[in-house]
């Protein structure tokens, strides 16, 4: 079974930019209030703007010290800060959950970011908003047939094996 999604482009770059900073500040009721207000923002993705050699200081999020790529969502940026409360609210919103920037990063890959050392890491909320995002991920990309019974060790293994790096140190 195929399973086709497609990213928003309703949205322009800038009004996501505008959402993503509102995210990693913090300030959940503002982003709540943009997103009832626009709520294609769920699923919107960085079209042509992200961080490149030549522009990568417009792209940089200094709070989270992450750079916004070409295919970036609001969930990238919400797993990289760590806010498993927002990132909760976008999945209801219809964001979605596998989406890949230019370098091929979904957000589960975003959560990992950041470590002993960093300024804004925080090992206990970096590790739920893992655990999150690797349920999202197995539980809206798992074909029917491999959710039987006999099947989800094997898919889990699998998944395991593409993933599993991500997850040292955060069992």
């Amino acid at each position: 079974m195929l399973v086709v999604v497609t990213i928003s482009r309703v949205v322009d770059d800038q009004a996501l930019l505008a959402f993503v900073r509102v995210i990693v500040s913090g300030d959940g009721t503002v982003a709540a209030n943009l997103l009832d207000a626009t709520p294609e923002l769920a699923r919107a993705a960085l079209a042509t703007a992200g961080a490149t050699r030549a522009r990568a200081e417009e792209f940089f999020l200094y709070e989270d010290a992450v750079y916004l790529y070409a295919g970036h969502t609001a969930l990238h940026v919400a797993a990289a800060a760590y806010d498993t409360a927002f990132a909760r609210t976008l999945v209801s919103a219809g964001a979605i959950v596998r989406a890949k920037n230019r370098r091929g990063a979904e957000p589960l890959h975003e959560a990992t970011r950041g470590g002993p050392g960093s300024s804004s890491w925080n090992p206990a909320r970096q590790a739920t908003v893992i655990a999150y995002a690797k349920r999202e991920s197995q539980s809206t990309h798992v074909p029917t047939q491999a959710r039987k019974p006999t099947n989800v060790r094997a898919v889990s293994c699998a998944w395991e094996k593409l993933h599993g790096q991500c997850f040292r140190g955060h069992r």
